[in-house]
């Protein structure tokens, strides 16, 4: 039995409609691809998941096929908690082709990478912060990797960098030290990517309805 502080009809509500509980947290994916390489998924079919329902970090190369993330019979009403599929910081090709999405929370597919803001610079050592909870402690860098300069004012992109080294200061600053100068007019405030983990992407023959 659920009790509501509130007139649901004033709402909209009707008799025979269906109401959907559920929180604001993420506790896991249905899938996690992660520091993989040519993974495909063909003929996978995904009916529940507490997050998203394909998570890819950090890898190359990703087949989604003949697939789905969908509702498993006519008396289901969502399917991911969030989005069907998440792309975050892979590279290679991302290919998600003649697949049904249905019922997600949100996205059919998100390709980012992550970016962190520039709070000090200290000659060739630069001190970054992660901007958004989701994505602390995500590993964004490592030796020998290129960031990518972003003017924060505008989002153009500046010139490229090689990490030499990665220090972790706590759980949500990261320290690089790079191989030169800091580019000119990038300070601190503007922010920085891996300019190494850039995916190409085919998105085609899918079709996506029912979700939020």
């Amino acid at each position: 039995t659920c009790t509501f502080s509130q007139n649901l009809q004033g709402d909209g509500v009707e008799v025979g409609d269906i109401i959907n509980f559920h929180t604001n947290w993420r506790p896991y994916p249905a899938v996690t691809i992660y520091r993989a390489i040519g993974t495909v998924m063909d003929n996978v079919h995904i009916c529940d998941s507490q997050g998203m329902a394909v998570l890819s970090q950090r890898s190359e190369d990703i087949t989604f096929i003949n697939s789905g993330v969908e509702y498993s019979d006519e008396t289901r009403y969502t399917s991911s908690h969030c989005d069907a599929v998440h792309f975050s910081n892979c590279r290679g090709h991302i290919q998600v082709e003649n697949s049904l999405f249905e019922g997600m929370l949100d996205d059919s597919i998100n390709v980012h990478s992550t970016s962190l803001r520039i709070t000090s610079i200290d000659g060739s050592t630069i001190t970054l912060q992660y901007m958004h909870s989701q994505s602390v402690g995500f590993e964004t860098f490592l030796p020998n990797e290129n960031v990518q300069f972003i003017k924060a004012q505008t989002l153009e992109l500046s010139e490229i960098r090689k990490v030499v080294q990665v220090r972790k200061l706590e759980t949500t600053k990261l320290q690089i030290t790079i191989d030169g100068t800091v580019p000119s007019g990038i300070g601190v405030g503007d922010a920085v990517e891996n300019s190494d983990y850039y995916p190409s992407v085919t998105f085609r023959n899918n079709t996506v309805r029912n979700n939020r």
